[in-house]
């Protein structure tokens, strides 16, 4: 479970990780991991790449395909600017890790990138199968956005919580690991379907 000092952390990770990004209205997106990650920044953070660490740190992991993108939760913080959360409607094509069926629909929260919004998300999700790994958390201190569509409890994403096919070379991607770092994302897997293979033979 992420506990409310984990949530913390994970705000400040992916806001440190996003201060950087600038207005998204500068350049045209094409990816979640341009969005996310845009060339020259970096990141810091304990990578969830390991089928020991879904087991051990995540709630939930599942093979799914992204739909769409609504509002999600709003944390405030003691300066009075709010850390919005965008919420994706994910189909579970295969539960890998924690409950889930096949055919479920779930709603995967993700902070909302600096200067983004809700379209520029949803333009720029992968399609096809990805991996998705999340945690829950007991929503104390958060609000939420009008219009959120949302999971009790929550479904936060992992800073690197999307595995996914890049559509153009088919390197794997996550939306926080940068291009410029060599080899894949997950060690030893070079596609989505390793990936989940990964996870399932460690469950």
């Amino acid at each position: 479970m992420i506990t409310k000092k984990s949530m913390t952390a994970l705000i400040v990770t992916s806001c440190c990780a996003l201060s950087a990004c600038g207005d998204s209205s500068e350049k045209e997106v094409g990816s979640l991991h341009d969005l996310k990650n845009p060339p020259g920044v970096s990141v810091d953070y304990d990578p969830t790449n390991t089928p020991e660490a879904v087991s051990s740190r995540a709630k939930g992991a599942a093979v799914v395909r992204l739909l769409d993108v609504e509002p999600g939760h709003v944390q405030e913080t003691d300066g009075g600017q709010p850390f919005e959360f965008v919420s994706i409607a994910a189909e579970i094509v295969e539960p890998l890790h924690g409950s889930g069926t096949a055919g479920e629909t779930i709603h995967l929260e993700m902070m909302l990138p600096n200067g983004g919004n809700l379209e520029d998300v949803k333009s720029s999700l992968p399609e096809g199968d990805v991996v998705a790994i999340w945690g829950d958390h007991d929503a104390e201190g958060l609000a939420l956005a009008e219009g959120a569509q949302v999971d009790d409890p929550p479904k936060f994403l992992f800073v690197d919580g999307l595995v996914y096919e890049d559509p153009e070379s088919g390197d794997l991607e996550n939306p926080m690991v940068a291009a410029s770092e060599p080899g894949s994302p997950w060690p030893g897997a070079k596609t989505v379907d390793e990936v989940a293979q990964d996870i399932r033979d460690n469950a």
